[in-house]
């Protein structure tokens, strides 16, 4: 008994009489079914992410149930974690599941490489069975053929980044088997090579060689139900009305049938097969795996249209055909999917912001989730009819500059900055004015009295957090009789795009946008621009439509605050993503306090917190009255055995997990953090082998 001695445990029981019949209905009482189950474990002890229970020991226990006690504590400190959102720099997302990287707009998916397990959590790399041998397998995805593509890939993309293909196989998802154990050659419908395929069960009945590159397979659909769950199959519902130990009760339109486990029926007209049970005392809780409706052989090669998979049989119009390569020496087999279709235009269904390139079975999905920032500060230039300049550069009034023609550039913040005897004023209006004695251009400012100032220099600059453009122009006019304005600096990623603004002078000084149909000319490093559509470059500036603003001699950007790119995600089938550009949502791990263990003899009042009690009745006296103080302290109780019980402990919960011996409460402590726990509040450990337990 617990490394006690049995004058220990005479002591114990003899305690335990002397309180009395009425003590023994101080005991709490196990939680009902329709409360906390051991399921719930280890979440009934937190809240937010914080611990909320103290763990018991008695004070006279062995080593062994400390030990115990510290494996709790230690699970406990691992599921102690809460959300915090915190501000970051970068894309400020985070994916679990899958993988995001920041892609240059124009840019492919290169840096994402080739896509493993350690990258998407539904990848698998692990063993399979087949012919008595172990079998290496690999899932891989890869996305080299995909890029963000923008204006310079097509006009009408306008100012919106999309996701597209360069060619045909842009995305490859890889089912792979290498390994010495395979013979591809003995692979048969009696000895099928079975694997999980895009999630999807699959049987691999007959391999070409490699000659040749074919193989065939059989596909049934597969459904996982709870009681009470049903599916259409054949124009009929198919519904799982019970689970027994080994078998199912299935009802098709009316017509009910018990199928065991491992076994398939034909019920009214339906393929049946119960492919697992999983039962448990709670009926609500029982479920099945099915495979339903008549399993589909196909012989397919590469290039195939995957029709089982719901593409359209002529493999022009299929998004996604298979991909077959049998190894030369048959000990390899790869069996895949590609993406059929090139979309690279804006007459074709690319994918904006948010929608994605989903694989075959929804395994997995390629998406933007995001921009890194987003233009939202606007620069425009126009013409204003007249301005009058209230200072010099020094800023002394002067009165012989009114009343001239001028370019105006206006901007949504004080982003300009223009220079004032060496040094850098902040404005949001900057003025290109004709001088009238010998038409040379002069630079002015509003500052902050609001006058209108002059400034040194022939260029002045956009500087926007980290977005730096120098407007520059010439002194004199141009044999056009035009002015030159040039952005340069980041207007595109490379930092050598350009925009040149001719401004027409034939008559005075600019001319008004009453005297002229288009007073301004734009020219550009940017080729094959659609002057009626927007323009974004990989920089993220949008060139606004030109022609609707020449129109009116005007001319739009629109700035973000730095180079954007896009939040590329790959993510599998439970995967998630969180978070947005400058903040993101991350785990925090609350300590678990130094008071969280507590001796028996100082365990707090039943109903102000709750416990975990390690140990039975005999050796730790919270056990004891948990269990309503037994006069034998080992009443239910045996050698190799466990328990794990949860009580109403005076509206607390309570855990009680004990054995007969040291050995079997450890027992007890790993299945409590290792095994599947059911869903009720109570349950026997086996502890024969206390390190391998097992739950009933």
């Amino acid at each position: 008994m617990e490394v006690f001695d049995q004058m220990r445990i005479r002591q114990t029981i003899k305690k335990a009489v002397a309180l009395g019949t009425g003590a023994l209905m101080l005991g709490a009482t196990l939680l009902g079914a329709s409360a906390a189950n051991l399921s719930d474990y280890p979440g009934l002890f937190l809240d937010g992410g914080k611990v909320t229970a103290k763990l018991v020991v008695g004070e006279k226990a062995a080593t062994i149930d400390v030990v115990g006690g510290i494996d709790i504590a230690a699970d406990l400190q691992a599921a102690a974690v809460s959300k915090e959102s915190v501000t970051v720099t970068g894309s400020g997302i985070t994916v679990s599941g899958g993988k995001t990287k920041e892609i240059v707009l124009g840019a492919a998916l290169t840096d994402f490489g080739t896509l493993d397990d350690g990258d998407v959590a539904s990848l698998k790399d692990e063993k399979i069975s087949w012919n008595d041998e172990d079998v290496d397998i690999e899932e891989t995805i890869n996305v080299d053929g995909v890029s963000v593509f923008i204006s310079v890939d097509d006009a009408d993309f306008g100012s919106n980044p999309v996701l597209g293909t360069t060619a045909k196989d842009g995305i490859q998802y890889r089912y792979k088997l290498d390994d010495s154990d395979l013979d591809t050659a003995l692979v048969t419908s009696d000895e099928p090579l079975k694997i999980e395929f895009l999630g999807k069960s699959m049987e691999i009945e007959e391999v070409t060689n490699a000659a040749t590159d074919t193989m065939k397979i059989t596909i049934a659909n597969e459904y996982y139900l709870n009681i009470g769950d049903s599916i259409e199959s054949e124009g009929k519902t198919v519904k799982l009305v019970n689970i027994g130990t080994d078998k199912a009760v299935i009802d098709v339109d009316g017509e009910i049938e018990t199928i065991a486990e491992n076994s398939e029926e034909k019920v009214n007209g339906v393929t049946v097969q119960v492919e697992s049970v999983f039962y448990v005392d709670e009926k609500e809780d029982r479920a099945a795996t099915l495979k339903v409706g008549d399993k589909i052989t196909e012989t397919v090669k590469s290039g195939d249209s995957m029709e089982l998979f719901g593409e359209p049989s002529k493999e022009s119009d299929a998004e996604w055909v298979w991909y077959v390569a049998v190894g030369a020496s048959n000990t390899s087999l790869d069996v895949g999917a590609d993406f059929n279709q090139k979309y690279d235009s804006d007459t074709e269904p690319v994918k904006g912001v948010g929608e994605a390139y989903t694989l075959p079975n929804d395994y997995a999905q390629l998406y933007i989730d995001s921009m890194t920032a987003k233009a939202d500060v606007g620069l425009k230039f126009e013409f204003d009819d007249a301005v009058t300049v209230d200072e010099d550069d020094s800023g002394t009034a002067i009165s012989t500059l009114d009343d001239q023609k001028v370019l105006m550039i206006t901007a949504d913040d004080e982003i300009l900055k223009v220079n004032l005897t060496g040094t850098l004023e902040e404005t949001d209006t900057v003025y290109l004015l004709e001088n009238a004695t010998d038409s040379s251009i002069l630079l002015a400012f509003e500052n902050s009295d609001d006058d209108v100032q002059l400034a040194t220099g022939t260029y002045f600059v956009v500087d926007y957090d980290a977005t730096d453009i120098t407007i520059s122009f010439a002194t004199g006019v141009n044999s056009s009789k035009a002015a030159d304005v040039n952005l340069t600096g980041d207007v595109d990623v490379a930092g050598t795009g350009w925009i040149q603004l001719d401004a027409n002078i034939a008559q005075g000084f600019f001319g008004t946008k009453d005297e002229y149909e288009s007073g301004l000319d734009f020219q550009s490093s940017f080729s094959g621009m659609d002057k009626d559509e927007d323009y974004l470059t990989d920089y993220g500036i949008i060139i606004g439509a030109i022609e609707d603003g020449m129109d009116s001699d005007e001319f739009f950007l629109t700035l973000p605050d730095e180079d954007i790119k896009a939040n590329v995600v790959v993510v599998g089938k439970g995967g998630a993503v969180e978070g947005s550009a400058g903040a993101v949502t991350t785990d925090k791990v609350n300590p678990v306090g130094v008071d969280f263990g507590v001796l028996d003899s100082d365990a707090p009042a039943a109903g102000t917190t709750n416990l975990i009690v390690v140990g039975g009745p005999c050796v730790n006296t919270e056990a004891a009255r948990l269990m309503g103080n037994p006069a034998n302290c080992a009443e239910g109780f045996a050698e190799g055995e466990a328990k794990l019980a949860l009580f109403d402990d005076d509206g607390k919960v309570a855990l009680l997990v004990a054995g007969y011996t040291g050995q079997d409460t450890l027992g007890a402590v790993r299945a409590l953090l290792t095994e599947d726990l059911p869903a009720k509040s109570d349950a026997k450990v086996i502890t024969t082998n206390y390190k391998t337990p097992s739950v009933e």
